[in-house]
């Protein structure tokens, strides 16, 4: 189905973490949840520990990535591809935890959290770098992710030489409290059976 089986899990991520790093949130929750219009919060480290909401969209929010039937996603090969590359970012990224997640036909949902620890080590380590350079942040995060899947569809077929798989950007959303995590993590399990009220529905 493209959703996680780690719904019970804490990602090694205390609450106390969410509560020290999370009041940078913006506190409008909306219809079309998570979606700002301002695609980062100026002035904040992305390399931050703790849990981000994140939401990327496929070019033109075409459906390239499966349908929903009777309110379960379906992949198709394209949508398998996001899934197996999502589930193998925590094997290859030590300081990811990745929680609840979906693939939807025309967008990919995920709630990923950042380790304290690796935080330091890389407070340590790196000085003077931009917030869209700075390892181990949730833009390096993205870029590579969507960099790979894009890699692997064209790899896939030659008829998608060229394609643009996802849109230019990315909408992110800073988990502020554990409450919070609860309520995107029941958004992102429900989002299938929703699909016909998603602002970018396409039949």
């Amino acid at each position: 189905m493209g959703i996680s089986d780690r719904r019970s899990r804490n990602c090694g991520i205390s609450t106390s973490v969410l509560i020290i790093y999370g009041f940078y949130m913006n506190d409008e929750l909306y219809k079309d949840k998570y979606r700002k219009s301002t695609h980062r919060l100026k002035g904040y480290d992305y390399s931050y520990p703790g849990w981000y909401f994140i939401t990327i969209n496929t070019f033109n929010h075409h459906n390239v990535f499966g349908k929903i039937v009777n309110d379960e996603m379906q992949l198709n090969q394209f949508g398998t591809i996001v899934k197996l590359e999502w589930e193998r970012t925590e094997n290859i990224r030590n300081e990811i935890d990745i929680d609840e997640y979906i693939v939807m036909p025309n967008h990919f949902h995920a709630l990923v959290g950042i380790d304290f620890s690796h935080y330091l080590e890389q407070k340590a380590i790196v000085k003077n770098i931009t917030d869209n350079y700075r390892p181990k942040s949730i833009s390096t995060l993205i870029g590579g992710f969507k960099s790979s899947v894009t890699s692997k569809i064209i790899r896939l077929s030659a008829a998608t030489k060229g394609y643009k798989v996802w849109q230019s950007n990315y909408y992110d959303h800073i988990v502020r409290n554990p409450d919070s995590l609860e309520v995107i993590r029941n958004y992102i399990r429900n989002n299938p059976s929703v699909w016909k009220e998603d602002r970018y529905y396409n039949q």
